[in-house]
């Protein structure tokens, strides 16, 4: 089995479900930048998007549990 780090990150999400912490700290440091770019764009305020960062990421682990393999992990992360 590949490391968590080699993973896409659907399989990444999928082991995070199943329990895998580790799994999570992966998908946030992949997408924290990329993330944070976009809601700064969206709200031009840079102390409002790392705000909203945060909340997007707990929103990941509070909604780590119904996530499913029907998209792409960014596709659901974004949405």
């Amino acid at each position: 089995m590949k490391p968590l780090e080699q993973r896409e990150d659907e399989a990444l999400m999928l082991a995070y479900q199943q329990g895998e912490a580790r799994a999570f700290n992966v998908l946030l440091a992949r997408h924290q930048r990329p993330v944070f770019n976009f809601l700064y764009r969206q709200v031009n305020n840079k102390s409002l998007a790392e705000d909203l960062l945060q909340e997007v990421f707990l929103r990941v682990i509070k909604s780590a549990g119904t996530y499913k393999k029907e998209a792409k992990f960014t596709t659901w992360l974004y949405t």
